[in-house]
């Protein structure tokens, strides 16, 4: 029986193919994600600058809005307090900070506080005496909430229920009834009032009622218990003086600088425009130079990339044809081995040996008769039948084997993709040794 192992390998020059065409994409792609960084880049810059401007812009306006308002704060408290305004200041200066108020805005909330007091009948300096309790008291209610409440937003909920709106008092912790107001009246002597009597009155028994039911908050605040909530609050109140203190002394000098701006900026801006009109065509010029030189670069790639493509291409078409010749020669190595094997194997099988004869007397002759080697399976050599052409022969055969008529040889194929190194041929010579058979 014939075979014929033949070896195809077929070329695959795709993948460099695939490999220049993603070094392209690369390329364009990192020219994209470096664009793209540079614009982010800039974007930041410029995100930053422009916040920076806002910044010191909205604080200036700040400062600018902050300035006359301040100066109409402290109008208004000289004209509640009047002689009385002394007093509070001084309150204000050793109090203000630890409820987290510059000295100024506790005595601008103690203003709005006296400022309701005075038209209930109360004269200036009795005003100013409650007004200091009850924005005191602002500022341990703000402290014994955790400082989730500031002392503006307590003094604000407690002026109301100076006023009888008393349901925002239980987000303080604090409840008063009209029925409360009406027992301390009776306990002050002053249920049988009227009038504006009457109005002073409930004003005062409602802060006697302030300060009874809030005697816990008051003892930590003056204790000093809740000294994280403290720091916090002075230092807001030392940021607020800066403020305060550039809002009073550069007001002036940023409404000068604001009044020049007006007048000169929108000038400066079309000047700039214009200049920009000039520069703008030389600008567009050089932006196309790059482009064309991008552009040309770009189809020396497209050139080549595909002339390279072309010389591994026949590169591997040769390795293909030398790959060939080399796995004839390893079959034809590997035929003259097995042929010498078998010979040996033959040789071996046809050895004959005789057992000389020997008399043992009574009990007759012994031996006198030959044997042969352990017959041992040998390779099928394959090729033509020895003989004459077309006469028959005696052959031994293995089970599952194909007897094919002269002339026509068996063929097995074994297809190896891409280009072949070292390790593939050892793999190859291993396939074509798996194809030999043996018969016993």
């Amino acid at each position: 029986m014939a075979r014929q192992i033949v070896v195809e390998i077929i070329g695959d020059s795709t993948k460099f193919t695939k490999a220049t065409d993603a070094a392209t994409k690369s390329a364009g792609g990192f020219s994209a994600k470096t664009a793209a960084i540079m614009g982010a880049v800039s974007g930041v810059v410029q995100s930053a600058t422009t916040r920076i401007i806002d910044s010191v812009l909205d604080y200036g306006g700040e400062l600018l809005a902050l300035g006359p308002k301040l100066e109409a704060m402290d109008a208004k408290a000289k004209t509640v307090f009047g002689d009385s305004l002394g007093m509070v200041q001084e309150w204000a200066a050793g109090n203000a900070n630890a409820m987290g108020l510059t000295a100024r805005a506790a005595v601008g909330l103690a203003t709005n506080m006296g400022d309701l007091l005075v038209p209930m009948g109360f004269t200036r300096d009795e005003a100013a005496g409650m007004s200091e309790q009850v924005i005191g008291l602002s500022g341990a209610l703000s402290e014994w909430s955790g400082g989730t409440r500031t002392a503006a937003e307590v003094a604000d909920i407690l002026q109301k229920g100076m006023l009888g709106e008393r349901d925002a008092l239980k987000s303080l912790g604090i409840s008063i009834t009209e029925a409360d107001v009406a027992a301390q009246l009776a306990a002050d002597g002053n249920d049988k009032l009227t009038g504006s009597a009457l109005a002073q009155a409930k004003a005062q028994a409602t802060l006697t009622l302030y300060m009874a039911k809030t005697k816990d908050a008051q003892d930590a605040y003056a204790a000093g218990t809740a000294k994280g909530i403290r720091s916090q609050h002075e230092l807001q109140a030392s940021f607020d003086e800066v403020t305060e203190s550039l809002a009073s002394g550069v007001a002036p000098i940023l409404e000068a600088v604001t009044g020049w701006l007006a007048d000169n900026l929108p000038g400066a801006i079309r000047s700039a425009q214009r200049g920009f009109q000039v520069i703008q065509p030389y600008i567009m010029a050089v932006a196309d130079a790059v482009g064309s030189v991008i552009g040309v670069l770009m189809q020396v790639a497209n050139v080549v990339i595909p002339v390279v493509g072309n010389v591994l291409g026949a590169f591997v078409t040769l390795w293909r044809t030398e790959f060939e010749v080399v796995s004839n020669v390893v079959g034809a190595v590997i035929g003259v081995i097995k042929n010498v094997i078998n010979t040996v194997i033959r040789g071996w099988n046809s050895l004959r040996f005789t057992v000389p004869s020997v008399d043992l007397g009574p009990l007759g002759k012994v031996g006198g008769f030959s044997i042969g080697t352990p017959n041992i399976r040998y390779l099928h050599s394959g090729g033509v039948v020895p003989g004459t052409p077309g006469s028959d022969v005696p052959a031994i055969l293995q089970a599952g084997e194909t007897v094919l008529p002269a002339g026509k040889g068996g063929t097995t194929t074994v297809n190896i993709y891409g280009p072949v190194y070292g390790d593939d041929i050892d793999d190859l010579t291993r396939r074509i040794a798996s194809r030999l058979q043996f018969a016993g």
